[in-house]
C-alpha cells in the first residue's frame, strides 16, 4: 500500500514529489518552471510579480483544488476507479489498489461519476451530464472508447453488473426501475421495479446475491435480491434512509451508508443476515462504501469543506485518509 496517514486528521500534508506537492487539497504542477517564471519577474519587477501571484491564484493556476469520491474496487482486486473533482470539474479516474499511478479516462467537460467494473475489469460503466441529462456510458480499457448506453429522459445513475461481461444494469427513476442494455445486441429492456435510483445494485463474490435498496411505501430498505430481480428479502428496516449496501469477500458482513442516526449520512455494518448493526463513522458526511478486502474498507467522506476517499480497517478500528499519489 501507498503510505497513509496514520492519523486521524483533517490537518494538510505537504509531501514533495519530483514535479509536485500536494497542499492539502492543492497540488503545485510543475514546480521547476514556477520558480524559473516567479524569478524572472521579481528581477525585473517585483511589483509586476505580485501581480502575476495574484491573478494565478484567482486563475487556480498552478494550483488545482482536488477532491476524490465514489471509489469502486476492480473484481480481481487489483484496482481502483473512483470520480476525481479537479476545479468542478468531475471525470473518471483509475489507479491501483494502492492509489498509486492515476490515470484520468474521461475528457468531458461535463460531470461524471458512479463508476463500476466489468466482470473482467476491461469496461468500466459510469454516468455523465454530457448530453445534458445524466445517462449511463461504457468506457472500454483496451480501445478507450466510450458507448452511451441509455436514452431515457429520466434520471439515469447507478449501473452495475452481473456475470456477463456484454450486459450492463442501471436504475433510472422514470418508473423506478432497473434496465438493462446489451453491448453487443443493443438490446435493452425492463428488469425489475422499486428500487432507488441514486443506490449501486452489488453483487455478492460469494452467492452471487444481489444487494440493493428496496422502496416499501415511504421507506427505502436494504434487501437481498434474486438475480432475476423478482421477490427480494428485506434484510434491515429501519425508518430512516439506508443506501449504498456492499457485501463484504467473504460474504460474512454488509457495509451501508445511512441517516437512521442524528449524525447525517454515516457508514454501518451488520452481519449479512441484517444483524449486530454498528455505526462506524461519526465525523463528517459519509457515504459510497466498498471493500478494499475483508477487513478494510473504502468511503467517500465531507469533513471542513473538503471530500475526499477515507479507508477503515475494521478490525483495528482504525480510520486514515486514502492518499491518492496525484
Amino acid at each position: 500500500m501507498a503510505k497513509h496517514s496514520l492519523e486521524h486528521s483533517d490537518k494538510p500534508s505537504c509531501v514533495f514529489y519530483s514535479s509536485a506537492f500536494p497542499i492539502g487539497e492543492y497540488r503545485v504542477k510543475q514546480l521547476w518552471l514556477l520558480i524559473i517564471v516567479f524569478s524572472f519577474v521579481f528581477y525585473f519587477n517585483p511589483f509586476t510579480g505580485f501581480i502575476y501571484i495574484f491573478l494565478c491564484l484567482q486563475l487556480n493556476w498552478p494550483l488545482q483544488k482536488i477532491s476524490e469520491m465514489e471509489a469502486a474496487v476492480s473484481n480481481d482486486g487489483s484496482k481502483l476507479a473512483f470520480r476525481g473533482v479537479v476545479n468542478g470539474n468531475s471525470d473518471i479516474y483509475i489507479s491501483n489498489l494502492d492509489g498509486t499511478n492515476p490515470k484520468r479516462i474521461t475528457h468531458w467537460d461535463s460531470n461524471e461519476g458512479g463508476p463500476s467494473w466489468s466482470p473482467s475489469g476491461e469496461k468500466i460503466s459510469f454516468f455523465s451530464n454530457k448530453s445534458g441529462n445524466f445517462e449511463v456510458y461504457v468506457f472500454d480499457l483496451k480501445s478507450e472508447s466510450i458507448k452511451r448506453v441509455s436514452y431515457d429522459s429520466g434520471l439515469n445513475l447507478a449501473s452495475f453488473w452481473l456475470d456477463a461481461e456484454d450486459t450492463l444494469f442501471y436504475t433510472s427513476d422514470t418508473n423506478e426501475e432497473v434496465r438493462f442494455y446489451n453491448l453487443k445486441t443493443n438490446d435493452d429492456g425492463h428488469w425489475s421495479s422499486l428500487y432507488e435510483h441514486h443506490s449501486i445494485i452489488t453483487q455478492s463474490k460469494v452467492s452471487k446475491t444481489l444487494w440493493g435498496v428496496m422502496k416499501i411505501e415511504k421507506d427505502w430498505e436494504l434487501a437481498k435480491i434474486p438475480r432475476d430481480g423478482k421477490n427480494p428479502e428485506i434484510v434491515a428496516s429501519h425508518p430512516s434512509r439506508d443506501s449504498e449496501p456492499s457485501e463484504s469477500p467473504d460474504g460474512l458482513s454488509v457495509v451501508f451508508a445511512s441517516k437512521r442516526t442524528n449524525d447525517g449520512w454515516q457508514i454501518f455494518h451488520m452481519k449479512s443476515d441484517g444483524t449486530n448493526i454498528e455505526q462506524l463513522t461519526t465525523v463528517g458526511r459519509n457515504n459510497g462504501p466498498s471493500w478494499l478486502d475483508n477487513e478494510r474498507i473504502i468511503f467517500s467522506s465531507s469533513r471542513n469543506g473538503e471530500t475526499h476517499l477515507f479507508e477503515l480497517n475494521l478490525k483495528e478500528g482504525t480510520e486514515q485518509k486514502f492518499n491518492i499519489d496525484w
